[in-house]
């Protein structure tokens, strides 16, 4: 057997073209990648069958077109601020590997080929790195080849398999008979359905979804099979699936009963499936969860991309009813979720808040999909491409039960854990599902409760030793200074571990030797455990405690750790859940903590304390209390350090003459700074952290400049001052100066740009005809930043009434008519996004009284000019003072694109220079 990959000439390094927040259901997989680096149960493994004339060259030139046509497939994930973003690059440098399997024995060929399979479905993906795609050509006859592709699902999804292998097979057959491949213009590309996605959750259409899901699963039941095996504290995403073929007559009675019945096959197959639950449990709430395609535009039907989302659909069986009324009623719920199938997921489960539990995924785990097959076999005049079976790359759920339409019928396949499930059990619920099947589309008036079952075999009891001998056992190794074992109702002990102070081992190593020591000395224990190390055994977590005597002095260095992580960690606790007080006992997402806002817990304090912590350790203690303990015994004593203000940006701190402060823009003043004649230090300063969340309040503008004053002050105890601001934050900008006047202190400059008086916008709104002017300037100058890669052609789109019209674009905002409301329609992920619009909206209700200092403004052509403006923009009614304007055509800091930055540092420098007494 050979491997090798196709040579090909290295291409220069990527450059990033464009960049996007993530949607919803990318940032349930990369939520799952920081719970569990490294797993691989986000893979898609796909396997085609090639037969025919074919070159491995020619494959490798056709994904490359592939590439260069979806930016999808040339998307990299990066983190800002613990959000997760995808940024496309120009390139990407695919290679097909292949491998050479026809001097393999025929009898052997088969198990190599599963082997090879298994291995690259489940071989992990670097998310920052583009083309989240591989391919492996697997040769075994000259006419004959198996192509295994490998994609992450942050880029792809079942709709995208059927996307893929039309263009692929285009691709290929167009190079056989020298013809230019016929694929279809992509109107749209990912990242513009992420920013319709992002605009949607605003719209008042969004509020309709939330109502509907809160109400239908505000009380739902956790619903679960009992497993053969205990439930680990951590999930587990190990994979195994069996699988049958139904038969003919069994398939076409599927396909026969959903007609005359009136539904689909899906909600047939649900109906069946909820009925067989609830005789495997005898419970009657039932919950099973499925995937939308979520491309109900025609435009998403030819992109690659993940578009599906999880919708829970919750069945209340009646035992003694028909299967029919069952099926009618099933088919209700059914449709009544896919009408209200736009709510993300994640954002389900932060509203309705469920118990989180690291070992189980919210709200559902038994999944259920129906679909016809992806992958279409096709014929072209030189080769066949054929749809095969593929590896399980690992288990998103427990259950995961799957009906597949292809030529030869439907075929039924459960995808379980093996670390929950028996193989023998997953044979007999296939059984028993088939078997449902076949009885139920052959006499549909059959009552549930007569449905024939194989009721599950009750678990062999085992003597296990109790929590007092294992935590006995542990302490008599002497890397042990106390224990505490914890029996969850799942059967699998816990072990909390307090290192002896004399042992020398790495303490990251400790567990697995304490666990070697537990297998030679208490050989009956068959329960799975895990062992936590501590500082410090926390008070609640169980009644047992053994522990040896003191064995010195340590302990007051230990408490004094102790509380010194807590304080971080409560610290940052009242940070990001916004609360001015926790309790240590308090849930983190009782209190409104959800599966984002864990991230960013966690890696600020991977940042603070310089600590391995996954997401998972949140989840398995998430009070101060309990995280506490288990971070005492990793971070070092001296990891707890004052933590800086992430509002304040401080730029040449010990630079001299006057400092120049920056309202809420930190890339605009760091690039102007770079041009000074010598160094001079700029503070950009936020009144909000941008990490945290923001819950707005009534405060007036005027309330909101008294905030920005104070902290102002903090970073300049003294004037004379500088202020710079942007658009909305020159508002702010002036208003803090006007009362650092009134106040006493000395301003010695301030700058703006392109900011409208309050008065002046008013004026212009109500003016019909400069109305208008500025709507014609405001498209043309969204055009200029299109064509400079600031937005996308999707940005520039969306806000034209004949293109709003068609079905993608309804949800968009309305269009803005003014200048000084363009920064309202900033939309972000994060805290800095809402705080812009609060700002906005204050600013719109509040006029200025008169300002007596002297103002620079610096006008771009992002304001309006021409005889019907006001060249002032409305300033020269409000200052008292000196109002200069300084013309520069653009300043822009974007994408590594700087403009104007140079003109604009030396006219603030100018300024502040004959301020201080150096300029003339």
């Amino acid at each position: 057997m050979n491997q090798h990959s196709l040579g090909a000439r290295p291409l220069p390094l990527p450059s990033v073209v464009d960049r996007f927040p993530c949607t919803q259901s990318q940032q349930r997989f990369w939520l799952l990648e920081q719970m569990a680096p490294g797993n691989t149960s986000a893979n898609v493994a796909l396997c085609w069958e090639l037969r025919g004339s074919f070159q491995a060259e020619t494959i490798e030139k056709a994904f490359r077109q592939v590439n260069d046509r979806h930016e999808i497939l040339r998307t990299r994930f990066v983190e800002e601020d613990s959000v997760p973003l995808q940024e496309v690059v120009d390139h990407c440098d695919f290679k097909l590997s292949v491998v050479d399997l026809r001097t393999v024995p025929t009898d052997q060929l088969e198990k190599r080929v599963a082997s090879i399979s298994k291995e690259e479905a489940r071989i992990s993906f670097d998310l920052s790195r583009a083309c989240l795609l591989r391919a492996t050509l697997l040769q075994l006859a000259a006419d004959r080849a198996y192509l295994l592709i490998t994609v992450h699902h942050l880029c792809f999804d079942g709709m995208s398999i059927r996307v893929l292998g039309r263009e692929i097979g285009e691709i290929l057959d167009a190079a056989d008979n020298n013809r230019a491949p016929e694929l279809p213009e992509l109107a749209l590309q990912y990242g513009d359905f992420a920013l319709w996605e992002e605009a949607h959750r605003q719209s008042a259409d969004f509020e309709t979804e939330r109502s509907y899901w809160r109400d239908r699963l505000a009380d739902a039941p956790y619903f679960e099979l009992p497993t053969d095996k205990p439930r680990d504290l951590a999930r587990s995403h190990a994979g195994a699936a069996v699988s049958m073929l139904l038969s003919k007559d069994t398939s076409n009675r599927i396909d026969a009963l959903s007609r005359s019945e009136g539904v689909s096959v899906f909600s047939l197959s649900a109906a069946i499936l909820a009925a067989v639950l609830h005789r495997w449990t005898g419970k009657t709430d039932i919950a099973i969860g499925t995937q939308i395609a979520g491309r109900d535009e025609t435009d998403l039907e030819t992109l690659l991309g993940v578009f599906i989302n999880n919708i829970v659909l919750r069945f209340a069986v009646e035992p003694d009813a028909g299967f029919q009324s069952h099926l009618a009623a099933a088919n209700g719920i059914v449709r009544d979720a896919l009408v209200h199938q736009h709510m993300p997921f994640n954002t389900l489960v932060e509203m309705l808040n469920p118990p989180r539990d690291p070992a189980r995924t919210p709200l559902f785990s038994v999944n259920m999909i129906v679909q016809r097959a992806f992958m279409e076999d096709h014929r072209y005049k030189h080769f066949e491409m054929l749809g095969r079976p593929s590896s399980t790359p690992g288990a998103l759920f427990d259950l995961n039960f799957m009906m597949i339409g292809r030529p030869d019928g439907w075929r039924a396949t459960i995808e379980y854990n093996p670390d929950l499930f028996d193989a023998t059990t997953a044979d007999r619920l296939l059984a028993d599902w088939t078997g449902a099947i076949e009885t139920l589309t052959a006499h549909p008036a059959r009552a549930i409760a007569a449905l024939p079952i194989t009721f599950p075999a009750a678990a062999t009891a085992v003597d296990q030793p109790g929590p007092a001998t294992i935590e006995a056992l542990l302490l008599e190794h002497a890397a042990v200074a106390a224990v505490k074992a914890v029996d969850p109702s799942n059967g699998a002990y816990r072990l909390l571990v307090v290192p002896d102070p004399s042992c020398t081992q790495p303490l990251e190593t400790l567990p697995t030797t304490l666990l070697d020591h537990l297998s030679k000395t208490a050989p009956a224990l068959s329960r799975p455990i895990s062992i936590s190390l501590v500082m410090q055994l926390p008070g609640d977590v169980g009644k047992s405690l053994q522990a040896r005597p003191a064995k010195g002095d340590a302990e007051t260095a230990t408490n004094a750790h102790h509380d010194a992580l807590e304080a971080v960690v409560s610290e940052l606790w009242r940070e990001l859940l916004g609360l001015s007080d926790v309790d240590r006992t308090a849930n983190f997402f009782d209190l409104g903590g959800h599966s984002l806002l864990a991230v960013r817990l966690i890696a600020k304090l991977r940042e603070r304390l310089n600590v391995k912590l996954t997401t998972t350790a949140l989840y398995r203690a998430p009070t101060i209390e309990k995280l506490t303990a288990e971070l005492a015994a990793f971070a070092p004593i001296n990891a707890v350090i004052p933590e800086e203000d992430t509002r304040i940006h401080d730029i040449n701190p010990d630079a001299p003459g006057i400092p120049i402060i920056s309202i809420n823009n930190y890339s605009t003043i760091y690039a102007i700074s770079k041009h000074f004649s010598t160094p001079r230090r700029c503070i950009s300063v936020r009144l909000v952290d941008p990490d945290a969340p923001f819950e707005p309040d009534n405060k007036s503008f005027e309330q909101i400049a008294d905030a920005y004053v104070e902290l102002v002050k903090r970073v300049q105890p003294r004037g004379p001052y500088a202020l710079f601001g942007v658009c909305v934050h020159g508002n702010i900008a002036l208003e803090i100066a006007r009362r650092l006047i009134a106040g006493g202190d000395e301003v010695a400059g301030l700058f703006i740009k392109d900011v409208w008086a309050p008065a002046y916008s008013a004026h212009v709104r109500d003016n019909r005809k400069i109305r208008l002017l500025n709507k014609v300037h405001d498209g043309l100058l969204r055009l200029r930043r299109w064509r400079r890669g600031e937005l996308s052609m999707f940005d520039v789109l969306r806000y034209y009434p004949i293109i709003r019209s068609r079905r993608l674009f309804l949800v968009m905002e309305r269009f803005f008519g003014n200048t000084l409301e363009m920064e309202t329609r900033l939309l972000s992920t994060t805290s800095q996004g809402a705080f812009v619009s609060y700002l906005a909206a204050a600013r719109n209700r509040y006029m200025p009284e008169t300002y007596p200092g002297d103002v620079v403004m610096f006008k771009t052509n992002e304001s309006p000019a021409g005889r019907d403006f006001d060249k002032s923009l409305g300033w020269k009614a409000v200052v008292s003072g000196r109002f200069d304007i300084a013309e520069l055509e653009e300043i822009v800091v974007s994408r590594g694109v700087e403009i104007g930055t140079a003109e604009a540092a030396a006219r603030i420098e100018a300024t502040l220079q004959q301020a201080e007494g150096g300029g003339a």
